[in-house]
Protein backbone atom coordinates (compact mmCIF):
# COMPACT_ATOMS: atom_id res chain seq x y z
CA UNK A 1 0.00 0.00 0.00
CA UNK A 2 1.50 3.35 -0.65
CA UNK A 3 1.66 6.52 1.26
CA UNK A 4 -1.74 7.68 -0.98
CA UNK A 5 -3.72 4.61 -0.29
CA UNK A 6 -2.75 4.41 3.41
CA UNK A 7 -4.05 8.63 3.24
CA UNK A 8 -7.51 7.77 2.02
CA UNK A 9 -7.94 4.66 3.70
CA UNK A 10 -7.47 6.48 7.31
CA UNK A 11 -9.77 9.34 6.14
CA UNK A 12 -12.35 7.44 5.11
CA UNK A 13 -12.17 5.26 8.32
CA UNK A 14 -12.03 8.69 10.68
CA UNK A 15 -15.02 9.90 12.64
CA UNK A 16 -13.49 13.56 12.17
CA UNK A 17 -10.96 15.43 10.73
CA UNK A 18 -8.94 18.43 11.87
CA UNK A 19 -7.59 21.10 9.94
CA UNK A 20 -5.16 23.52 11.56
CA UNK A 21 -4.50 26.43 9.08
CA UNK A 22 -3.69 29.72 9.04
CA UNK A 23 -5.11 32.40 7.11
CA UNK A 24 -3.63 31.27 3.54
CA UNK A 25 -6.43 28.43 3.54
CA UNK A 26 -8.97 31.12 3.34
CA UNK A 27 -7.20 33.66 1.47
CA UNK A 28 -6.80 30.71 -1.29
CA UNK A 29 -10.91 29.94 -0.63
CA UNK A 30 -10.85 33.95 -2.14
CA UNK A 31 -12.44 35.07 1.44
CA UNK A 32 -11.49 38.72 2.34
CA UNK A 33 -9.99 39.11 5.52
CA UNK A 34 -11.87 40.92 8.82
CA UNK A 35 -9.17 43.50 8.09
CA UNK A 36 -9.29 44.30 4.87
CA UNK A 37 -10.40 47.32 3.65
CA UNK A 38 -13.34 45.40 2.05
CA UNK A 39 -16.77 46.90 1.91
CA UNK A 40 -18.82 44.48 3.60
CA UNK A 41 -16.69 45.64 6.84
CA UNK A 42 -17.11 48.77 6.22
CA UNK A 43 -21.10 48.34 6.34
CA UNK A 44 -20.75 46.24 9.33
CA UNK A 45 -19.19 48.35 11.57
CA UNK A 46 -19.40 51.68 10.15
CA UNK A 47 -20.61 52.89 13.33
CA UNK A 48 -16.99 52.49 15.17
CA UNK A 49 -14.86 53.37 11.48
Amino acid sequence: MNKIDELIKHVKEADAIIVGAGSGMSNAAGMDFWYSASPPIYEAYEVFL
